[in-house]
């Protein structure tokens, strides 16, 4: 089982399989199945976004994709109008974003040299 890779369940099923019908096929495996729906062309907006407005809140962001859309007729953002806000936290972890604010990295410095 170890040397196979295949756990017991599944040894058991193709030695049964092999059984009745004295052939086993190779299946390629199945493809993700879901779809992508948000491009690499919507991580860079919503970097942007997220430059452009501070790194706002989930909901706020959503929002503001919304407004882009509905409002403003952008059509740079129609497929970003209806993204959930689970969905805009997932796009952030995907991009690795280096945020420094540089007001607070001075104001930790100076804390540091006082103490």
């Amino acid at each position: 089982m170890k040397i196979t890779g295949y756990s017991r369940q599944q040894l058991t099923r193709l030695i049964r399989k092999y059984n009745t019908t004295s052939h086993i096929y190779h299946r390629q495996c199945r493809s993700n199945g879901f779809t992508k729906t948000y491009t690499k062309k919507d991580v860079v907006l919503l970097v942007e976004i997220d430059k452009r407005h501070n790194n706002l809140c989930g909901h706020a962001t959503k929002k503001r994709f919304e407004r882009a859309y509905k409002l403003e007729f952008n059509p740079l953002y129609e497929n970003l109008s209806t993204v959930s806000v689970s969905q805009i936290y997932n796009m952030r972890h995907l991009h690795i974003r280096i945020h420094v604010d540089h007001s607070f990295a001075s104001m930790l410095i100076t804390f540091f040299i006082k103490i």
